[in-house]
């Protein structure tokens, strides 16, 4: 950590907006302990947003020791940002640090890490006693120095201060261009007048909040293990919900949707995912009440469906996804080298994209007039056939046409 000054009377934090960048990169990594609850989901969005801005704000933040000035207005919101900083800091030790059985922020109910002992009282032990630690004391001095704050009497702060609370008139920049709290804070059962003052070091407070912005490095770590712990036991889960199935493809398919939809990530829950358009789209097909003259067709289909299905299983069980069979079923942008419908790319992919409302638009007859040349080397039809019984069998030919060029 650096810190640079144009002057002795201004100085500004550098925090490595990078380490701030690669919490998204670690976070993004997968979806694992990420995209399963959606408070979490939100929280861990909001804290990766606000943690890179704070970091840039204070990067870019000079502060000004003016003592001509009798309050010191740039430290009061400097300090603010820097909360927002370690609030950041703190909820990623709650989220991802605390479920691995320690933190790195005091806490009675679980074991402090044991890289910090004796770190937790290194830059203001001199202000408290063996009972305060350096969170909690600059916890109390940003509670002392907000705008808003007249009178701090939380109980967590007792061991800050001589009296019950404190009333905090003053806050400005001293002689020795230090931070001079001062405050009033009366005894108890006493009417005597006790006033305190606290005269803190800048350097010391941005070492302070280096020191703190440097566990991310750390918890790079605990994420990736907390994200293994939960793909492990989402692997566990789908293993025994897809234990027992259903020899009948269009029951297995049912099965496969239901405990993807019940197992999967948000996403998945709310149907917005690639795969679970997939399986819709398998669903719709093999419930649709098609003609028999294309039952040789249809029955290829469902051979090549439940193959995917079978594989698409086993991947559910392992999360590994590579490769999957399914994700080749009809994929309208996969490439059109060798496919019978390379002259009529744009119509089939509108149509099988499209294929449960298109039907219905005035545009269809011009789209499957495009089509139905290379469509009749895949299926058959007839003008007595519906229009949407000619998209789904679109859907079909589509996939018949992706699996002949696989194998």
């Amino acid at each position: 950590m650096k810190y640079f000054s144009a002057s002795k009377s201004k100085f500004t934090i550098n925090l490595d907006l990078q380490k701030a960048r690669l919490l998204r990169g670690v976070i993004n990594s997968d979806k694992y302990a990420y995209m399963y609850d959606i408070d979490d989901y939100y929280k861990i969005c909001t804290i990766m947003d606000r943690l890179e801005d704070t970091v840039d704000v204070l990067n870019n933040f000079t502060l000004n020791k003016q003592t001509s000035i009798s309050t010191a207005v740039d430290f009061i919101s400097w300090i603010n940002y820097a909360d927002l900083l370690l609030t950041c800091i703190k909820e990623l030790n709650d989220m991802y640090v605390k479920p691995n059985g320690t933190t790195f922020f005091e806490d009675k109910n679980i074991k402090l890490n044991g890289s910090l002992k004796g770190k937790q009282r290194l830059f203001f032990n001199q202000y408290y006693n063996k009972r305060g630690n350096d969170d909690l004391f600059f916890s109390y001095i940003r509670s002392m120095v907000l705008a808003h704050s007249i009178k701090i009497d939380c109980n967590k702060f007792k061991d800050f201060h001589q009296g019950k609370y404190v009333y905090t008139p003053l806050v400005r920049w001293n002689n020795n261009y230090n931070i001079e709290i001062t405050f009033y804070s009366p005894q108890s059962d006493t009417s005597n007048l006790h006033t305190e003052k606290i005269e803190l070091e800048i350097l010391n407070i941005f070492a302070y909040v280096k020191s703190r912005f440097g566990y991310l490095d750390t918890i790079f770590a605990h994420i990736k293990c907390l994200k293994e712990k939960h793909k492990s036991q989402i692997c566990t889960a789908f293993v025994s919900e897809l234990s027992n199935i259903p020899q009948n493809c269009q029951d297995k398919l049912k099965l496969i949707k239901q405990v993807y939809s019940t197992l999967g990530d948000i996403d998945a829950r709310n149907g917005a995912d690639f795969l679970s358009s997939i399986l819709n789209t398998s669903l719709d097909i093999l419930s649709y009440n098609f003609t028999t003259i294309n039952k040789v067709a249809i029955d290829s289909y469902i051979k090549i469906l439940n193959s995917a299905l079978d594989d698409f299983i086993e991947r559910l069980k392992t999360q590994d996804f590579r490769g999957g069979k399914i994700f080749n079923l009809y994929v309208p942008d996969l490439s059109f080298n060798n496919s019978v419908f390379s002259d009529c790319e744009y119509e089939i992919i509108k149509i099988v994209s499209e294929y449960d409302y298109i039907h219905t638009s005035y545009i269809f007859e011009d789209l499957f007039d495009r089509v139905k040349v290379p469509l009749l080397k895949m299926v058959t039809f007839d003008n007595k056939m519906s229009n949407e019984e000619k998209a789904y069998l679109c859907v079909i030919a589509r996939c018949l046409d992706i699996n002949a060029k696989n194998n």
